[in-house]
């Protein structure tokens, strides 16, 4: 071979080492072009991933029934994943659980727009059904799931029991309770519902044995620990609340009742500053909540800050009308301040007040297991609850009453003064035709 010419050989090198280098651009560019590759892959999919994780994390709160954790993670699916049949479906039921039945009712509708009726859907439209208290309605489906061992009988369960009790059958309430209970010895929802019932005839006593059996099979279940709270607030148990209260607050900071309750206790125990902050701060978060309102102006009360206490006491009555100890305290105040006529004025209030409280007791406990169906005795029950100030609870037992007879005049009248008195000028007048037809 040949000698290589000097002139190439003085190139050659040079002419190499470009070409290393030129390979070594083409695999830095094309390795940055897999990484970006991999970032936008990664930057597209981690919003499903983060929905996985939400909903996965949600349907295990809602199996162990830790209905405001599976709240908080169906609150981010639903931003990520709006029209996921699966996610609205566990959406529409933990809905109905917390008691939200127009938000569940929504979530089914936007499941079935997807997904048409099909089993599932049916199945939640039933437990809806039970739940809100219409339990005749969906009474032969749910006894057939569980005489069939049907993989959501837990929650079948549930939704006849809060059925009932909504209904006020408190009877059938505690016979569903006993099957349930034999079925599933330790399933801790069965003592939680127990509790409630309980809770509704005032016993509570019972009802705290009842939720603290709940903590001890499932000391995560909130819920439970905030009734046991307000069961101990009956027994002024306060050194032992507080506890309990703060392990709720760590887990759930912006729970407002327990906000106030912890003040309620500070108080008490004669922390009175830790607890003005406490409520102070309550009240920038929601200046119209009635508990805060309330304890604000007891506690000024007692400071003897009566012009302070008065406000306090006035906007937590106004905001909360049903509140018989806080309308006592505000008697309490303003015959302190010399306001004897207008303590006068609310004592015949409050007397009123006590009248509706007993008569609710007496249709709740006795009447109402003697004629659950009976629509004169739930319009009473409805009239009752919307003079107390429950709007909710009172349109629900109106629109009961109708539902046992659609042409029942005194349930349309009480509608049409409601709606008159709020402004709602057009259903007033649909209820005051209704009522002016004859039987």
């Amino acid at each position: 071979m040949g000698e290589v010419p000097l002139a190439l050989a003085a190139v050659e090198p040079k002419d190499n080492e470009t070409r290393r280098r030129g390979g070594k651009k083409i695999k830095f560019l094309a390795a940055a072009i897999t990484l970006l590759g991999l970032l936008s892959a990664a930057a597209f999919a981690f919003p499903y991933l983060k929905a996985w994780y939400h909903l996965r994390a949600a349907r295990l709160a809602l199996a162990q029934y830790h209905t405001p954790e599976a709240i908080a993670h169906l609150q981010i699916c639903l931003k990520i994943r709006p029209t996921d049949p699966e996610v609205l479906l566990l959406a529409a039921r933990t809905a109905r659980r917390a008691g939200n039945y127009v938000e569940a009712g929504v979530a089914l509708d936007k499941y079935q727009n997807q997904r048409g009726c099909d089993e599932p859907c049916e199945v939640e439209r039933i437990l809806l059904c039970a739940d809100s208290g219409d339990v005749d309605r969906a009474a032969d489906f749910c006894k057939h799931w569980i005489e069939h061992g049907h993989p959501d009988t837990p929650f079948i369960y549930e939704a006849m029991a809060h059925g009932y009790l909504h209904a006020y059958r408190l009877p059938d309430a505690r016979l569903l309770l006993q099957r349930w209970k034999q079925d599933q010895p330790d399933n801790p929802q069965s003592f939680f519902v127990e509790g409630e019932v309980l809770d509704c005839v005032g016993v509570s006593e019972e009802a705290a044995a009842c939720y603290q059996r709940v903590l001890e099979l499932d000391p995560e279940h909130t819920e439970a620990r905030l009734k046991l709270t307000a069961a101990l607030m009956e027994r002024r148990d306060f050194a032992e609340i507080v506890p309990h209260l703060e392990y709720l607050l760590q887990r759930q900071p912006d729970n407002l009742q327990a906000l106030v309750r912890l003040a309620a206790c500070r108080s008490f125990l004669d922390q009175q500053a830790e607890a003005v902050r406490l409520l102070d701060d309550v009240l920038a978060r929601k200046p119209d909540f009635a508990p805060a309102l309330a304890e604000r102006g007891k506690i000024a009360l007692e400071r003897e800050e009566y012009d302070a206490a008065e406000n306090w006491l006035r906007e937590a009555v106004e905001a909360n009308p049903g509140d018989h100890a806080t309308r006592f305290h505000l008697i309490r105040c303003l015959r302190r301040s010399g306001k004897e006529a207008e303590a006068l004025k609310q004592e015949q209030q409050l007397r009123r007040l006590e009248a509706d409280l007993r008569r609710i007791n007496e249709i709740a406990n006795i009447r109402m297991a003697e004629k659950p169906r009976d629509p004169a005795l739930q319009t009473e029950l409805g009239a009752i609850y919307l003079r107390c100030g429950f709007v909710d609870q009172g349109l629900h037992w109106l629109h009961t009453a109708l539902r046992h007879d659609a042409r029942y005049s005194a349930a349309h009248r009480a509608l049409a003064e409601h709606y008159q008195r709020i402004g709602a000028t057009e259903q007033a007048e649909q209820h005051h035709r209704l009522a002016a037809r004859k039987q």
